[in-house]
């Protein structure tokens, strides 16, 4: 009896232990958000390397949303001409300075999440950047 009950607690547990490690979708680069609607974007990183990209979202939404002063503010994408990282700008720890610029020719300064991510589509492969490595984002 007393062998039995440590052997069925290990019979039990470790399934249950090895469920718990999984599949971290986090880190499957495979599964990255895909919107429905289609927003095409060139994208510059902070290496001035430059991906054309399609079925871009932003931390899986297809809106831009961050402080503009002491208000959060959500600016969807069709709205957007071109997005500009501030480099010379403090920004809030964790947080990164832009300038958004509209269709209809209108500037906003958006303070954003250093750590959100873009996601998207290329010609090669899907890809995904932390906003903080993003200098410039032109949607077409």
């Amino acid at each position: 009896m007393r062998l039995l009950l440590p052997l069925l607690f290990l019979a039990f547990m470790a399934p249950v232990s090895l469920m718990a490690l999984g599949n971290d979708s986090a880190n499957n680069t495979n599964s990255i958000p895909l919107p429905e609607v289609n927003f095409a974007v060139i994208l510059t990183d902070t290496q001035n390397v430059q991906t054309s990209a399609s079925r871009v979202s932003w931390d899986g939404k297809v809106y831009l949303q961050g402080k503009r002063g002491e208000t959060l503010t959500t600016i969807p994408f069709e709205k957007i001409n071109q997005l500009e990282v501030k480099t010379n700008d403090p920004a809030p720890a964790g947080g990164i300075s832009t300038k958004v610029t509209l269709k209809s020719g209108e500037v906003i300064d958006l303070g954003v999440k250093g750590n959100s991510k873009v996601f998207g589509e290329t010609s090669f492969g899907k890809f995904e950047i932390y906003m903080r490595d993003v200098r410039k984002v032109l949607f077409n």
